[in-house]
């Protein structure tokens, strides 16, 4: 009897388990996964002087340099740039640019 119920459980196991086999989970699943302590794991691999940037609404978020880059709402830009949100020819948004040079930005 005990045999079967091992076997039985193993079984089970086995066809529970292989629901999930195979499928490949996205980095974005995996980030989800990891809950509100992922950034912060995560933040531990951006390495030596570099900053954490969270998803947000803008972008995917990432490892940056806060010497040469800043971070809003997900996205990165380089440092002295700015993001727009709105282009007025119809460009995709949001992109990161650099303020002094001629742009379509609305804002």
């Amino acid at each position: 009897m005990t045999h079967k119920l091992i076997l039985a459980i193993a079984a089970t196991v086995l066809v529970a388990g292989s629901a999930t086999a195979g499928t490949e989970v996205t980095p974005k699943e995996r980030l989800e996964r990891l809950g509100t302590d992922g950034a912060y794991q995560i933040a531990q691999n951006c390495g030596s002087g570099n900053s954490y940037c969270s998803a947000g609404s803008l972008g995917p978020g990432g490892c940056y340099s806060g010497v040469y880059a800043f971070c809003a709402d997900g996205m990165i830009c380089n440092r002295g740039w700015s993001i727009c949100t709105v282009d007025t020819a119809g460009g995709r948004v949001p992109y990161c640019y650099e303020p002094s040079k001629p742009n379509t930005c609305a804002r």
